[in-house]
């Protein structure tokens, strides 16, 4: 129930310390699923929080795929993906879904504080795309907007796919953080609609 980077567009985990950590007991979960999983044809592990911190991530793993067949999306920041990748390569037929908000060094570092953008590529590349999906999500912010078009042409280039959505302002605790509010493409709505008329192409007037 916790995140190991706090990026600068996160309201679930920044006014946490990283140390307030819960961890599922994988005993527990296997006791309450254990022949219950093939009914399933997807099953993710992740969401906000980050599942590669959990000690016992790959047990849950292999113990999923020993139990069914089904897609296993992993939601993860790609931090830790060099302990995991082989791991998640012998499961096979995995989604694995990586923020990736640019492929600029100093601007991914900046959104994503914590990261180091060397290692969160070398991690992604460390997956096997025969065995498993590999998909990048960008968050759409006024420091990487006009990036989309590259960052279109790296995943293609890769074999990844690519999930891209402009950030949403939220309050934390009551309060709006500047740093989301410097970021929000309110004050860029021109570079929006561009976005917007390229995501949509000849769709555009009926999605917008």
């Amino acid at each position: 129930n916790n995140c190991n980077l706090r990026c600068i567009m996160c309201q679930a985990y920044n006014y946490l310390p990283k140390s307030a950590t819960n961890f599922i007991d994988f005993d527990r979960f296997v006791a309450h699923t254990k022949g219950q999983l093939t009914d399933w044809s997807h099953i993710q592990l992740g969401n906000q929080a980050e599942p590669l911190i959990h000690p016992h991530f790959e047990k849950f793993l292999k113990f999923i795929r020993a139990e069914s067949p089904a897609l296993i999306h992993i939601v993860t920041n790609g931090k830790l993906l060099d302990r995991h990748a082989e791991a998640i390569n012998e499961a096979g037929n995995c989604l694995v879904q990586i923020s990736l908000d640019s492929i600029s060094k100093k601007t991914h570092e900046y959104i994503r504080a914590g990261s180091q953008f060397e290692r969160a590529i070398s991690n992604i590349a460390k997956l096997d795309t025969a065995r498993s999906q590999v998909l990048l999500s960008f968050t759409l912010m006024r420091a990487n907007i006009d990036e989309y078009g590259e960052m279109v042409r790296f995943c293609q280039e890769r074999g990844y796919r690519i999930a891209a959505f402009p950030m949403f302002v939220r309050e934390e605790q009551n309060v709006v953080p500047l740093s989301l509010l410097k970021e929000s493409l309110w004050f860029d709505l021109s570079k929006l609609k561009v976005w917007l008329r390229e995501f949509y192409g000849k769709d555009y007037d009926n999605m917008v």
